[in-house]
């Protein structure tokens, strides 16, 4: 695992980014487009990680359609069409394939993004816009947790756990994310502690649970022993004049003058700014204000270096919003028959907080999916009321609500509820076979009169 990477990915967590993950390395490259959370697209110039490879490797595809594929390649490109979208036309595989084949191809890139050694990473914050037919989304934290579950630590991770380890609040919203022994080792941490006396309690694999708990924020790091050198050595007088003149065109959003306009002198600076103000090359110790205005500098430069992309994509049509919420919400409701709940809810909460939608069946999948989820009942609830009060003739919310009451041991609350909903949908059975259900006298309430 890359530890530079993995501060990148936990970055864009923390700030809710939209953009393009970068890796590179001898000519191979790999993107990640990444939308609030979620990575919605992936790119590739490794070879076995092309699409008609993938199609190959999952036996989707015979051998001989894999040797004609160059032929469904260069068909696609002059009519300008996606090989896949040819592929599924052509009756070579099925949409259901081209889906399964499209999520291997992103899980396998991203994967190797974050495995490969030697890779030069970059982020470039800007608005993705999504193809109109994409269903495939994954959230990166999805990614994040495999990388640090089946990745091999290496000495850089070790070495990053000196001194004392201390329990923090974390982020709310990976509380769910947590299992009983993380959670178990955070109660061990009220009281600061060394690395050596967990790895003495838990064992080795503490470890691996301590980066985790890292890049959740659930603990930070206090180096001990080492001593401070004054800031003046750790960075140059050069440095931080140049810092706090970037700074101050950042602050006033002055994008423009950060960088040539000359392609090739413009491409030759941003390259030089990106590798000298990267957040993640600072010196551990440095001040706290001096990382803010480096973090400040870098997305100045990015914004910058994207100035006049994010131009020419204002004057482009917007993104058909309601259009994407649609797609999303039939996704949602694939991988909830999957049993996907998490991922359902994610993807969901991801692409309604982005698009900020009305849509009344948006929250009603999003409490469907919450209330498979203990830790997520409560949400669940608001939600069915929220899809109910965007939409009061919309039946199904009733129904799914009092169900949830039912289950959670609020009997009373449920009926009358559907007490509600009968008056407003006297035709429909369901709703009046579950009042029935609940309203109808126990057969065991007087088991003595028996003989």
């Amino acid at each position: 695992m890359n530890l530079m990477l993995i501060n990148l990915i936990k970055k864009i967590l923390e700030k809710k980014l939209s953009g393009v993950l970068i890796g590179e390395k001898k000519g191979i490259k790999r993107e990640l487009f990444i939308e609030k959370e979620v990575i919605v697209f992936s790119k590739s110039t490794a070879e076995e990680e092309h699409l008609g490879n993938i199609l190959f490797s999952l036996n989707l595809i015979n051998e001989e359609s894999y040797k004609n594929l160059h032929q469904y390649i260069n068909n696609a490109l002059s009519k300008g069409e996606k090989l896949g979208r040819k592929l599924v036309q052509e009756g070579i595989i099925t949409p259901t394939q081209l889906l399964t084949a499209l999520k291997y191809q992103l899980k396998k890139i991203s994967l190797a993004l974050i495995y490969e050694d030697n890779l030069d990473y970059k982020f470039i914050k800007k608005k993705i816009k999504l193809p109109p037919d994409s269903l495939i989304n994954v959230p990166l934290i999805e990614i994040l947790l495999e990388a640090i579950e089946f990745g091999e630590i290496n000495q850089e991770i070790n070495e990053l756990f000196q001194g004392e380890i201390i329990k923090t609040k974390g982020d709310e919203r990976f509380n769910l994310f947590l299992t009983k022994k993380e959670r178990e080792l955070l109660s061990f941490l009220d009281v600061p502690k060394k690395s050596e006396e967990i790895i003495k309690k838990y064992g080795e694999n503490s470890l691996r649970i301590l980066f985790k708990l890292y890049i959740f924020g659930f603990v930070k790091l206090e180096q001990g022993d080492k001593k401070e050198k004054k800031e003046e050595e750790l960075v140059s007088e050069d440095f931080l004049s140049e810092l706090n003149d970037l700074y101050l065109l950042a602050e006033s959003e002055e994008y423009s003058k950060i960088l040539p306009k000359a392609p090739e002198k413009r491409k030759k600076k941003y390259l030089e700014l990106v590798k000298k103000f990267h957040p993640d090359k600072l010196p551990s110790n440095i001040s706290e204000e001096i990382k803010r205005k480096v973090e400040t500098v870098f997305d100045a430069i990015n914004n910058a270096n994207q100035l006049r992309v994010e131009l020419k994509e204002e004057e482009d049509k917007a993104v058909d919003h309601e259009k994407l919420v649609k797609q999303t919400i039939q996704r949602a409701k694939f991988l909830f028959k999957q049993k996907a709940y998490q991922q359902a809810v994610s993807l969901l909460e991801s692409v309604i907080n982005y698009v900020k939608t009305d849509n009344y069946e948006a929250y009603f999948v999003l409490a469907l999916g919450q209330s498979k989820i203990d830790h997520y009942k409560k949400a669940a609830e608001e939600n069915f009321l929220k899809a109910i009060s965007l939409n009061k003739w919309y039946a199904e919310p009733y129904l799914y609500l009092a169900k949830l009451y039912e289950e959670e041991g609020l009997k009373s609350r449920a009926i009358v509820l559907l007490e509600k909903a009968i008056q407003k949908f006297p035709n429909d059975e369901k709703i009046k076979s579950f009042y029935n259900k609940l309203t109808k006298p126990s057969k065991k309430l007087f088991p003595f009169f028996k003989k």
